[in-house]
């Protein structure tokens, strides 16, 4: 996710809220309070998330021509990667790696 991701909520304070659950919304829909703020990477992050959306629904498959190339989640491969959606980053990623998992997963 994308952070800071807008907020769309109106809640009080100054809170960081960072990449909090449903921040991708403000990109994917129509969103009166959020997108006058947007930033221009954030506008071409909006545009491509909505262009996937899009290319998906109509054929089952997020590629479409002038879209990076969404490569399918395998978690065979080693290490299994997941999709990056960050401006000027739209690549495969080591989720676990970039997380630090195996930190986590040695915890018993």
């Amino acid at each position: 996710m994308h952070v800071p991701a807008p907020m769309y909520l109106p809640l009080p304070g100054r809170f960081d809220f960072g990449a909090y659950h449903a921040g991708d919304t403000p990109y994917l829909f129509e969103d009166a309070e959020a997108q006058p703020h947007f930033t221009p990477a954030q506008l071409r992050l909006s545009d491509t998330m909505t262009d996937y959306w899009a290319a998906f629904a109509r054929t089952g498959s997020p590629n479409s021509t002038g879209l990076p190339a969404w490569r399918p989640y395998r978690p065979d491969s080693t290490p299994p990667h997941t999709q990056s959606l960050a401006p000027d980053r739209i690549i495969a990623v080591d989720y676990a790696h970039e997380h630090r998992l195996d930190f986590w997963s040695r915890l018993p």
